[in-house]
């Protein structure tokens, strides 16, 4: 008697790509301030709508020019970052954020000559940067260009992927589970397509991997119909699982008899 797993897939998608709330330290109207000094005005007054756009998009966003120093950030960026804009506006990227990883620092370089227009990088980071707890961040750093067409200096978004790398990670176990698992394990859509094999499914049935993606479950179960098929299916829909015995015909047309666990 073989045991073998066969799992139905389910075309739902969860979406969580919600952005945890922290609290922040008093930063007047909430956002970032520009400078209001007079050598500021004078050195990017031709930027100053791009700095107003930076300091109201809903999104952790700032400003740099070509030397690394802020310019402006969004309400978001203080917030995530718990940071003040008097104590950013004018700073060094670097004093900021002193423990990015040398892989940022050569793409950011690479975009300030103008040999990349962007990059994105996900690490782990603390948040805060100070003492905060360690979680995992995307980065999007693309150039931004003065009136003249020349290089200005950079335009940076963080998002926080924790949850995504966490789920990620997961996955990945499972699936390295799945793939060497001791009993043979098979995918199958709502329509009766094998879309997975592990290895013992292929050593169990005698087939390759590719030639086992081309069949379906009814060439491998000559008893079970298509109406048959959609019973079980709705079981499965219905209480996540479904178990029954059935012949399974291999490459040599041996049949055997074996146990089916269906779920979803």
């Amino acid at each position: 008697m073989y045991h073998l797993t066969v799992q139905t897939l389910n075309q739902t998608r969860e979406e969580t790509s919600k952005m945890k709330q922290r609290p922040t330290k008093a930063t007047n109207d909430g956002h970032s301030t520009l400078s209001q000094s007079h050598h500021y005005r004078e050195i990017h007054g031709s930027n100053h709508q791009l700095c107003q756009f930076i300091k109201h998009i809903p999104v952790a966003t700032a400003m740099l020019d070509k030397e690394m120093r802020y310019l402006a950030t969004s309400g978001m960026w203080l917030k995530y970052w718990q940071l003040e804009s008097d104590e950013i506006i004018g700073n060094q990227h670097d004093r900021v954020f002193p423990n990015l990883p040398e892989l940022w620092h050569q793409q950011a370089e690479k975009c300030l000559l103008g040999i990349i227009d962007q990059f994105d990088l996900e690490h782990l980071i603390a948040v805060p940067v100070d003492n905060g707890l360690m979680q995992w961040v995307k980065w999007n750093v693309k150039s931004w260009h003065t009136d003249e067409g020349i290089i200005g200096g950079l335009i940076i978004s963080t998002e926080e992927i924790t949850t995504d790398k966490q789920l990620q990670q997961q996955l990945e176990l499972t699936q390295l589970a799945t793939d060497n698992a001791a009993d043979p394990i098979l995918w199958i859509t709502v329509g009766g397509k094998i879309c997975y094999t592990n290895k013992q499914g292929c050593n169990f049935l005698g087939y390759s991997e590719s030639e086992l993606l081309e069949l379906t479950i009814h060439d491998i179960d000559l008893k079970l119909s298509v109406e048959l098929w959609q019973t079980h299916w709705q079981k499965v829909k219905n209480q996540n699982y479904l178990r029954f015995e059935s012949y399974f015909r291999t490459k040599k047309a041996i049949f055997y008899l074996s146990k089916l666990m269906l779920i979803i």
